[in-house]
């Protein structure tokens, strides 16, 4: 895995990382696990992080501070909790204002058709 940990490719890297470990040998999967770990421990992602938990050879690699680490990303993200986090659902700050009406073009779009006559 050469690519660069750029946190826009965190999810990509990780993906082809877990891919690489299902193709690998006994003899490389430590080592390709540890770095998925790693990489996730520090990516602060909580995808990445999920993902790592659910792979077996992560979990059997992995520290308990890891595993800890990785799952409080995962719960800040509101990943398979069933409910958004509360600091997440409450929204924007009064700062900022989400737009709440319909984007134009989906309302376009649901509208009826024009008489083409």
């Amino acid at each position: 895995m050469s690519l660069e940990p750029v946190p826009a490719l965190a999810v990509f890297r990780q993906r082809i990382g877990l891919i690489a470990l299902a193709f690998t040998g006994a003899h490389g999967r430590d080592q390709i696990a540890r770095r998925l770990v790693r990489d996730a421990a520090r990516s602060g992602d909580g995808y990445v992080a999920k993902e790592v938990l659910e792979d077996a050879t992560c979990t059997e690699i992995m520290s308990s501070s890891d595993c800890d680490k990785l799952t409080t990303t995962v719960e800040a993200a509101g990943l398979a909790t069933g409910s958004m986090p509360l600091h997440l659902e409450q929204g924007p700050s009064s700062k900022w204002s989400m737009r709440r009406s319909r984007p134009s073009w989906l309302t376009w779009m649901s509208e009826s058709p024009p008489n083409i006559g």
